[in-house]
């Protein structure tokens, strides 16, 4: 049968069963997006012609990373406040307070792209405006668990040790 990709793979984890699914000189059969068959590569290669295939003694095949906790737009603010003591309200705080929504949506693209490009097939992601980083999400196939967050704390720049401004009014109109 011709499908898309064949991966014959020397180490290969499935997730199931013991020792978190070890499988050794095993090879996996993907068709449009989907692993139809895991099994020893006798019987892939007997079974399947992949378009394309994959053959490296020294490749390791794991599931999809799995990242649930993100905040992908503020990859834009990297390399800004490693030194800072108070590095949420001293460090990124003053940036994230000129932001605009274009910096955001590079910042989203900037994490979300290292994020597949490291392995991971699922995020959950989280901040003020997610319409750009929904959007990449849905461009490029990645799983996603994105929420917008909901609070009556007032959106301002605060000092270290300041308590949050509330205004019982923004959770609701946000929501």
């Amino acid at each position: 049968m011709k499908i898309d990709l064949v991966i014959h793979a020397e180490h290969l984890y499935t997730m199931q069963g013991e020792g978190l699914g070890y499988k050794q000189a095993y090879s996996l059969a993907c068709d449009r997006g989907k692993i139809i068959a895991i099994a020893p590569r006798d019987i892939i290669t007997a079974a399947y012609e992949g378009e394309i295939t994959l053959d490296n003694p020294r490749m390791l095949v794991l599931p999809g990373f799995i990242d649930a906790h993100m905040h992908s737009s503020h990859a834009v603010y990297r390399g800004v406040a490693q030194d800072v003591s108070n590095w949420m309200m001293e460090g990124i705080g003053p940036f994230s307070a000129v932001a605009d929504l274009e910096a955001g949506a590079a910042g989203s693209r900037l994490a979300i792209t290292e994020a597949m490009l490291n392995g991971t097939t699922t995020i959950g992601d989280d901040g003020r405006n997610m319409e750009a980083a929904l959007a990449f999400i849905d461009e490029t196939g990645l799983r996603g668990n994105v929420s917008i967050r909901i609070r009556d704390a007032v959106e301002r720049l605060y000092t270290a040790g300041e308590l949050y401004e509330f205004a019982p009014h923004l959770a609701a109109e946000t929501l």
